[in-house]
């Protein structure tokens, strides 16, 4: 208590604290100055979980790309394995279907036994392929003994078959030589003959190339560029038949009666009508 300048006394009353609109300016500006390394601390945190996000997302596609890679990497082995040629006394191999476009020219149609169903006939097969390992090679000394074959045999052929076979190695337009294998065949052959409507039917003589390679081996397939054909003038019994010029190609698949059933052998048919 304090006595005023009448004598009378007066209580002392504690100060009530200011309102913040009366917070000295000072005290205002250290408040926000503190406030602020927190939000910036919120900020960086935030950066640094975008950046390792997106580092994840990268390594995920990364990830996704180099298992991507290694799946065709195996695919593709697993086909050369597929495709894989039995060795053939050669010492050669190779790790991928060789591809092998045939041509059969008919010489000359001779005796048609209706009986026995067969038919006699000279014909000229060609068959032709690339060889990749005949680059830088001297093209005129080509030994077809020390390369790959697609060891062909006609499939329908009956009996002794007269069989002369050469070779011959040329430059196609391209930068890989290619063979070709020319035989000249004389013989017998079987066929089904539809003797219903005997003598005004239709019929269908063929000779059938296959090869004891597989279906994962070779592929058998019709020159487009020098197509089958048929000699109509060299016809023994055109008082009985009627040849027609137009040969028709066609490939199918086979079974060895001496192998398993999944080793299927490529085959393919030359056929003139009568």
């Amino acid at each position: 208590m304090s006595l005023s300048s009448n004598g009378i006394g007066t209580t002392n009353t504690p100060a009530l604290p200011s309102s913040p609109s009366s917070t000295h300016p000072y005290l205002t500006a250290k408040r926000c100055y503190n406030a602020q390394p927190s939000l910036s601390t919120s900020t960086v945190d935030f950066r640094e979980l975008t950046n390792t996000l997106q580092e994840l997302n990268n390594n995920f596609k990364r990830n996704v790309k180099l298992l991507t890679d290694i799946k065709n990497q195996f695919i593709k082995v697993c086909e050369k394995q597929e495709a894989r040629v039995v060795d053939d006394g050669s010492g050669t191999h190779k790790l991928e279907r060789v591809t092998v476009e045939l041509r059969l020219v008919f010489l000359k149609i001779g005796e048609i036994d209706t009986l026995k169903e067969q038919f006699q006939a000279e014909a000229f097969i060609q068959a032709r392929w690339y060889e990749p390992s005949l680059k830088g090679t001297e093209i005129d000394c080509f030994d077809a003994h020390k390369f790959w074959n697609p060891l062909l045999y006609i499939d329908n052929s009956v009996g002794d078959l007269k069989n002369d076979v050469w070779h011959k190695v040329v430059y196609d337009g391209t930068d890989t030589p290619m063979v070709y294998e020319m035989r000249k065949v004389k013989g017998v052959f079987l066929e089904n003959l539809e003797l219903n409507d005997f003598p005004v039917d239709v019929q269908d003589l063929t000779i059938t190339i296959s090869t004891t390679r597989t279906v994962n081996e070779v592929s058998l397939v019709a020159d487009t560029y020098q197509l089958s054909a048929i000699n109509t003038h060299a016809f023994i019994d055109q008082q009985e038949w009627r040849l027609h010029e137009h040969v028709e190609t066609s490939t199918k698949l086979i079974s060895s009666p001496f192998a398993p059933s999944q080793n299927q052998h490529p085959a393919f048919s030359a056929t003139f009508i009568l």
